[in-house]
C-alpha cells in the first residue's frame, strides 16, 4: 500500500473520529437540555444574585438540580441571545421545566411572590400575630418593624407615644409580595396601600370636615370596632361625628376594650372607670390614636356619614343596634334590648 493511500485512510478513519465525537458531543449537549424529572411537582426557590453572569446562573441552577448541565444551559442561552438578560430575583422554578421554560421565566423578570391577608378590625398585636401564622416573618421581627415611626412618619402628629406608630395604617386587604420581602417590606406594603388610598380627593373632603387624617383614621377605627352590620357603619360614623361637634364624649366600648388589652366582652364598671387615655368614657374626644385598622367600608363611612340626628346606640344583641336622639329614649332602648 503506497504513502498517499496511507494517508487518505488515515485522514478517513480521523475525520471519522471527530465526526463521531461531534456526533456524541452533540447528542449529549441536547440530551442536557432536557428537564431534568417532568415527573417532579414540587417548585424550588431559587435565586438569582444582582449581577450574575450567564455561567453563575448555570451552575447554580445545576447545584440546585433544575437543570442537567450548567455549562449547556450557559451555552444555550448565550446562542439565543439571553447573555446579560436574566434578571435578579427569587423565582420558584421545578426540575420539570426544561431550559426554554426556566429562561423564559428569568428573562421576562417573572420573580416568585407570595399572598397574604389582614382582616378589617384587628389591632396590631393581632395583625403580626396572623402575619406570623402566614409565614410572613417572625414575630420578633414584625414586632419590631411595627414599631417604627418612619413607614407613617407623615401621618401621625409628631408627639405621638402609641407603642405601634402603624396602629390604623395597616389597611385591611389581600396582598402580593415578593418570595423574599422581609417584615420591614410586608409592613411597609400595608402602609402603602393606605397611603395609595388617601387620595387628593379624600384629603380634600378631610380638609373640609375639619379633620387631619390621623384623627380620621382613630375615628374610622372605632366605627370599625362598633359596627358590625354593613349598613350601619354610616349611621354610627354620623352619631360619633354628632358628639364630637357638640363636644360630647364619645363612649365607645371598643376604646375601653383596647385600654384594658382585651378585645371584646362585657365591661364591667371598674373597666370603665379604667385610667387611660384611649378610655373615651372618661376622656373627651377622640383617644390619641386608631384602636384598630378599619377596612375601606368603614373609612368611607366615616368619610361620608349618615347625616342623623342620632347621638345615642346600644346593640340588640344580633348585630343591629337601636339609635336615639335623646338620653332618655336611649334609656329605653337599654331596658328593651339588655
Amino acid at each position: 500500500m503506497g504513502g498517499k493511500m496511507r494517508l487518505a485512510i488515515l485522514a478517513l478513519f480521523l475525520i471519522g473520529v471527530v465526526a463521531f465525537a461531534g456526533y456524541t458531543l452533540y447528542g449529549q449537549f441536547i440530551e442536557a437540555l432536557e428537564p431534568v424529572d417532568t415527573s417532579a411537582t414540587e417548585s424550588v426557590a431559587f435565586l438569582v444574585e444582582p449581577g450574575a453572569s450567564t455561567s453563575d446562573v448555570g451552575s447554580d441552577l445545576a447545584s440546585e438540580g433544575l437543570v442537567r448541565d450548567g455549562r449547556a444551559f450557559a451555552l444555550y442561552a448565550r446562542y439565543h441571545g439571553y447573555d446579560g438578560r436574566i434578571q435578579a430575583g427569587w423565582y420558584m422554578l421545578t426540575p420539570a421545566m426544561s431550559p426554554d421554560d426556566i429562561l423564559e421565566f428569568l428573562v421576562e423578570g417573572r420573580v416568585a411572590d407570595r399572598t397574604f391577608g389582614v382582616a378589617e378590625g384587628l389591632n396590631v398585636p393581632q395583625v403580626l400575630r396572623s402575619l406570623e401564622e402566614q409565614g410572613m416573618g417572625s414575630l420578633e421581627e414584625l414586632d419590631a418593624a411595627a414599631r417604627s415611626r418612619e413607614p407613617v412618619e407623615r401621618w401621625i402628629p409628631g408627639d405621638f407615644q402609641g407603642e405601634y406608630p402603624v396602629e390604623g395604617y395597616l389597611l385591611p386587604n389581600t396582598y402580593r409580595i415578593s418570595w423574599d420581602a422581609g417584615p420591614v417590606e410586608v409592613v411597609a406594603r400595608m402602609v402603602h396601600a393606605f397611603d395609595e388610598y388617601m387620595d387628593e380627593r379624600r384629603l380634600e373632603k378631610l380638609a373640609e370636615m375639619g379633620m387631619s387624617v390621623h384623627e380620621f383614621v382613630t375615628l374610622a377605627s372605632i366605627v370599625e370596632r362598633e359596627a358590625v352590620v354593613e349598613e350601619e357603619r354610616p349611621v354610627i360614623a354620623g352619631v360619633f361625628h354628632n358628639r364630637l361637634e357638640i363636644g360630647m364624649m364619645l363612649q365607645a366600648c371598643a376604646t375601653v376594650h383596647y385600654a384594658i388589652g382585651r378585645p371584646g366582652g362585657e365591661l364591667s364598671q371598674s373597666d370603665l372607670e379604667t385610667d387611660s387615655p384611649y378610655n373615651t368614657y372618661r376622656v373627651e374626644g377622640l383617644p390619641p390614636g386608631p384602636i384598630a385598622s378599619p377596612g375601606e367600608a368603614s373609612l368611607e363611612a366615616t368619610l361620608y356619614p349618615e347625616d342623623v340626628s342620632y347621638l345615642y346606640f346600644v346593640a340588640r344583641g344580633d348585630g343591629t343596634h337601636a339609635f336615639a336622639d335623646t338620653f332618655a329614649e336611649h334609656q329605653a332602648n337599654i331596658n328593651r334590648y339588655r
